[in-house]
């Protein structure tokens, strides 16, 4: 008899289909419901398509014109987080059927009802273009970010603005001085609700406490250029960043120190071989935290990484333009990502067992077959 090889697992990640929106246009922004059975997708021309994550490929169910006739691109979206209950069922509470979506250039934001498609409320932030919403965990809040180089916080009940974050509320004494460029992502803590993280074109990461009125501390060094700031969702103690350059693209760093932990090195790509380089406009942690999306232009596509070993677990490359969006699903083995083709990808998470194992069962049959001639 051959003696019992432990068995072990390897993770891939895999394409499991894709499809075009209905224009076609270029996609900057895609999100999953809390609750994973919505996903929207923000689109170039206007629009957002709202799509049932319950069948595959995702079946279209309604389209929010947001830019009423214009063409102009929605920039960011973000859902209000749910407490009970799933979207598209009828419920008494508006709290669990918001989609906060940001017509960007136009310096507005939109918070629809997902089930009437009727606009609730619109604020317009005048003379600002806006890149970037996020909600705080518990619903209370919204953020937004853009153009002006503020942080603005928002009541998601009243929609009056409660702060505004800027040069002004500068509390760190270090040698930046708050942003001083374009943002193109914000995010609350997700385990403090008081502290912001704010990043862009200026290479410096702000972390700001609403407790104490403005920026504490920050990291310098990541270019940020899109979605491409991320938590720990489940210890909250390390920020992950994406930046769009060749070389030194994805970093990994404490939040209560902002010290660098780590680049993270893509091991498919060599220094000097000519190839293009994967230029990161938006990275994320899954669920559990213990995997990391990016993806971008460049070798145009993504990489799905072991956040501690740095393996690739799976990859998207060579399509005909670049990824500037991509979010796992909250409670699937799900990876949605889309960018300029119009096209959104769905990538899924396969477990193997080890060549080792099968070669080993391989040997077992064949004695056994011996046994019997």
């Amino acid at each position: 008899t051959i003696p019992l090889a432990p068995v072990t697992m390897s993770v891939h990640w895999n394409l499991a289909y894709s499809f075009p929106t209905p224009t076609q246009a270029p996609i900057f922004k895609l999100a999953f419901s809390p609750e994973g059975d919505v996903l929207a997708v923000a689109s170039h021309d206007g629009n957002v398509h709202v799509y049932s994550t319950q069948s595959h490929p995702m079946r279209l169910l309604t389209t929010l014109h947001v830019a009423h006739g214009e063409e102009a691109p929605i920039l960011s979206l973000a859902f209000k987080p749910l407490k009970a209950s799933t979207l598209f069922q009828t419920t008494k509470s508006q709290d669990q059927r918001v989609l906060l979506v940001c017509h960007g250039f136009k310096g507005v934001l939109t918070a629809f009802d997902l089930i009437s498609g009727k606009i609730i409320r619109t604020i317009t932030e005048k003379g600002n273009e806006i890149y970037a919403v996020a909600y705080r965990g518990d619903g209370r809040y919204f953020v937004s970010a853009g153009k002006d180089r503020c942080v603005r916080v928002y009541d998601a009940r009243t929609y009056e603005l409660k702060h505004l974050l800027d040069s002004s509320s500068m509390l760190n004494t270090g040698s930046s001085k708050a942003h001083v460029n374009r943002v193109f992502a914000v995010k609350f803590h997700p385990t403090d609700n008081s502290t912001i993280i704010s990043g862009g074109w200026d290479t410096n990461v702000q972390i700001w406490s609403l407790s104490d009125g403005g920026s504490v501390r920050n990291l310098h060094g990541p270019y940020i250029c899109g979605d491409a700031i991320d938590l720990d969702k489940v210890k909250g103690d390390v920020i992950i960043t994406g930046s769009w350059r060749p070389s030194d693209q994805l970093q990994m760093w404490q939040y209560k120190t902002g010290k660098l932990i780590k680049t993270i090195p893509f091991e498919d790509e060599t220094k000097g071989d000519g190839k293009p380089k994967l230029n990161v406009y938006a990275t994320c942690f899954n669920p559990e935290c213990d995997t990391i999306a990016c993806g971008g232009s460049g070798s145009k596509g993504i990489k799905i990484l072991d956040r501690y070993s740095g393996k690739i677990l799976g990859k998207l490359e060579d399509l005909s333009k670049g990824i500037y969006t991509l979010e796992f699903a909250p409670h699937e083995s799900m990876l949605a990502c889309a960018g300029g083709e119009g096209t959104v990808y769905i990538m899924q998470k396969s477990l193997n067992l080890s060549s080792r194992v099968s070669s080993l069962r391989a040997e077992e049959q064949e004695e056994t077959q011996s046994d019997v001639i």
